[in-house]
């Protein structure tokens, strides 16, 4: 019985935290932290894809701003190759606390992506898939960042930020070389 009433009463904690706002977590759903770079292979009608992973997240018609979370302890980015990537191959880097806690600023900060109809630049998919880890929490909070086109910067069920100067210097500084040439405007 008091075992019941100890995770009763942690459950009721972690709801009114969550409700109040005080949670340092990013709202967003559970996914994993990758420990490798997804396989990736040229297509027969000739682009470099990813094989058997996830692409970018949608906002479902929300209207929530995205906000990545504060205090991540680390970050893993997964780095898509563009479509015309010769080698076709992803990468993958470790950014560490100070990086994600930056980086995750940049991102919070950023302004919010516009609505209504307008044209954007080719987008070849080149991007940076963003695993944001927290200590402690069960999830991590999962940001694609579209480095070509109109460079949204997309998390799942929350309206999109506009990649910007801050978060290109900063993504910059783990980007594989490969990666340089969308960072370098």
């Amino acid at each position: 019985m008091e075992v019941v009433s100890k995770l009763a009463a942690m459950a009721c904690a972690a709801i009114l935290v969550a409700a109040c706002g005080q949670s340092r977590f990013p709202a967003s759903p559970s996914v994993g932290i990758p420990t490798q770079a997804p396989r990736t292979r040229i297509a027969p009608n000739g682009p470099c894809v990813l094989v058997g992973s996830a692409r970018a997240p949608g906002s479902n018609g929300s209207n929530a701003p995205l906000e990545v979370g504060k205090s991540p302890d680390y970050a893993v980015v997964i780095w898509v190759p563009g479509l015309n990537a010769r080698p076709c191959r992803a990468a993958m880097t470790r950014i560490g606390k100070s990086a994600a806690n930056a980086l995750a600023g940049a991102i919070d900060a950023a302004p919010l992506f516009p609505k209504g109809t307008f044209n954007c630049p080719a987008d070849d998919g080149g991007a940076a898939d963003v695993y944001f880890a927290y200590r402690g929490a069960p999830s991590v909070a999962r940001v694609w960042i579209s480095l070509a086109g109109c460079r949204p910067v997309v998390m799942e069920d929350r309206w999109p930020r506009q990649l910007d100067s801050s978060i290109m210097d900063l993504l910059r500084a783990s980007a594989p070389q490969a990666w340089e040439h969308y960072l370098s405007s």
